[in-house]
Parts: structure tokens; C-alpha cells; sequence
């Protein structure tokens, strides 16, 4: 996929791809111009910004390694070649390389392997299925005052009677002393969930797809260590200035998948 137009073509491109691929293994080959040091380049520019944005929702995943630029010319190079995937071909990909024989090109090639699958063999499928709420205009207040009050009284906050504005800032201050991030994740996405729970209505919809689609042993467990291997995920991609590190947070985020 070459892409030469903005940023709203390319997320719209494979917004397309992604409503042909539903419950199939997708890998996209891309030259998207987008520049991100997520995806080790050495500045990030707006259309990194919402191609990184729109990989995260939509569970896409970024297996270039941290190698050498994709594209180079004696003008400057950057990392705009990008091999993407789907969490059913994740683990499918492998030995990555750029660069390892002549293109002919100012962009080099990219090669690797795909490991494929036995078609009787289930695979893994990850896409989230859970709760969704109807979300009424009039219900913000309450959420929000509520939200609040749950965030206080979690993290300990002292300035319970001083706004909204106040209370940000306080947890903020708290936030950057937090060693664990995983941790603060559940804590304040529980915090999230008690507040929707307490003021939102459950959609009708949503109970008849769950009942149709999930199974006998899923509990609240599972969603929430789905959640947290999801920012393992986030965290291990978005590690690009220490390798040691990054390799860390690797294997730390496949072991959370097992």
C-alpha cells in the first residue's frame, strides 16, 4: 500500500480492509509516510500521531524491529515502511529484516517470514467483547461527580473540596510517583467502570451480542487481564530509546498473552 494523499486516507484504507478482513489473519505492507518514534523514527509528525492512534484502537500491531531506516536518500531517511498486523498473524511473523538486499530504491526491502497455520487448527482471536452503555447528554453530571468521588478516594486525594481543576492537578502529582503502571491502569479503569456501572444503563444490544458470542467461562478476571495485556502491548511498542529495555517489556507482554 503506497500512500501518497493525508492521513485520513490511510486510517479510512484500512478501516476498509479491516471490514473485509473480520475474523481472518490481516497483514498490510505500507508506505505511509507517517513518521513516529514508536516505530523508531527520529521524530514524530501529525500523521504518526493519528496513524499511532488509530493502530492502538483497533488492536494493529507495528513488528518492524529497530534496525535501520526504511527509506534513505542522500537528502535525509526515516522509518515510513511499515509491516502491519492483526493480533491473529502476531506471533506468525517472524524474522524481520530491512535491508538485507538491494532494492534498486530509495525505500528497501523488507522480508520476513509467515509462519502459517493448519486451517483445522482455531485461531486465536483477541477482539474485545464487553459491556456497552447508552450514554445520555443529561447523565454527564453525575458521572462525572461521581468519577470524581471514586478517583478521591482511591488515590487519597486531600483537596476533595477545592474543583475539579484542583483535583486533577493533585492526581497528576500522584500519577508521576507510580512505579507500577499496570497497576495504576486497573486501579483507575475500575475507578471508570464503577462510575458507568452506577450512573449508565446497560445496552440491550450488547447483553444479546455478549450472549451470543462469548462463552460459559469468560469472567470479569479475564477482561481485566485482558486489559492489562493490552498495556503491556502498548507499553513494549512504544519503548523505542532502550533496547534492553524494550526487549524487557517484549517478553514480558508475550508472557501475559500465554
Amino acid at each position: 500500500m503506497y500512500v501518497t494523499a493525508g492521513s485520513d486516507w490511510l486510517v479510512r484504507k484500512i478501516e476498509h480492509i479491516l471490514n473485509y478482513s473480520k475474523g481472518q489473519g490481516l497483514l498490510i505492507a505500507a508506505d505511509s509516510n507517517a513518521r513516529s518514534k514508536t516505530w523508531y523514527d527520529t521524530i514524530t509528525n501529525q500523521r504518526g500521531k493519528i496513524l499511532e492512534d488509530f493502530l492502538t484502537i483497533y488492536n494493529l500491531y507495528i513488528v518492524n524491529h529497530n534496525t535501520e531506516p526504511t527509506f534513505e536518500t542522500t537528502r535525509g531517511s526515516s522509518y515510513v515502511d511499515l509491516t502491519i498486523v492483526n493480533s491473529q498473524l502476531l506471533r506468525h511473523v517472524t524474522d524481520w529484516m530491512c535491508g538485507t538486499q538491494e532494492s534498486c530504491s530509495d525505500h528497501k526491502l523488507l522480508t520476513f517470514y509467515l509462519v502459517m497455520v493448519r486451517q483445522d487448527r482455531p485461531v486465536d482471536n483477541t477482539d474485545y467483547v464487553g459491556l456497552r452503555y447508552i450514554i445520555k447528554n443529561e447523565d454527564y453530571g453525575r458521572f462525572e461527580a461521581i468519577l470524581a468521588s471514586n478517583m478521591m478516594t482511591t488515590f487519597n486525594c486531600e483537596n476533595n473540596n477545592e474543583g475539579l481543576e484542583k483535583i486533577d492537578e493533585e492526581l497528576c502529582n500522584k500519577i508521576n510517583f507510580y512505579e507500577d503502571v499496570d497497576e495504576l491502569l486497573n486501579t483507575a479503569f475500575s475507578c471508570i467502570t464503577a462510575a458507568c456501572n452506577n450512573v449508565f444503563k446497560v445496552s440491550r444490544g450488547a447483553k444479546h451480542s455478549i450472549k451470543k458470542i462469548a462463552v460459559s467461562w469468560w469472567t470479569e478476571e479475564l477482561t481485566v487481564l485482558r486489559k492489562w495485556t493490552n498495556a503491556l502491548r502498548r507499553r513494549y511498542q512504544r519503548t523505542t530509546n532502550n533496547e534492553n529495555l524494550r526487549q524487557e517489556r517484549k517478553e514480558k507482554y508475550f508472557d501475559g498473552r500465554r
